[in-house]
């Protein structure tokens, strides 16, 4: 059993530590919704950079652009062969991040975080965070999730809380 003021100190912790869950959970879904609309900017421009390609290999490789990567690929030109692999590189690209975005944009309620994880690039993250702003959102979902991260930070805190008293039991 803990002193009272120890007990009254750890009330206010697991509270703050509680919110501060609640808060940054209900961050996630207006995070998500901007990463995708970045994500979507990047679709649209790695699109934008294979036309050129698909431009050249309508009018040498009926339309394979694949095929116009592999015929730059077995030149014995050095900087031939870097245009295949920019070629591929942007087919790749454009496949990549088309795939994230329509596997965020039909990804159900409780299964966007984890598609969101599953798909993320680090540089549109990076680059969405640097502009995020916190906000207060009211919407259903972001209270669903301030409710999960509010139950889910209190419980790692009581849990950790629970092995930090029995260890310092043992010892003492």
């Amino acid at each position: 059993m803990m002193p009272h003021p120890l007990k009254a100190i750890d009330s206010l912790v697991d509270r703050i530590v509680a919110v501060l869950g609640a808060i940054s959970s209900s961050q996630l879904p207006g995070f998500i919704q901007h990463y995708t609309q970045r994500l979507g900017g990047h679709v649209v421009e790695a699109e934008r950079n294979l036309e050129g390609w698909q431009k050249i290999a309508d009018q040498t490789t009926d339309g394979d652009v694949v095929g116009l990567a592999n015929i730059y690929l077995l030149s014995p030109a050095p900087e031939v062969v870097a245009a295949g692999q920019k070629c591929l590189g942007d087919l790749l690209r454009v496949e990549t991040l088309q795939d994230a975005l329509t596997a965020l944009e039909h990804a159900s309620f409780w299964n966007r975080p984890f598609v969101f994880l599953r798909h993320v690039d680090g540089d549109i993250a990076e680059a969405t965070l640097s502009r995020f702003t916190m906000n207060v959102p009211l919407d259903a979902e972001s209270l669903v999730y301030a409710m999960c991260g509010l139950v889910l930070a209190f419980s790692l805190y009581s849990g950790i809380k629970q092995v930090g008293l029995r260890t310092f039991r043992r010892r003492c």
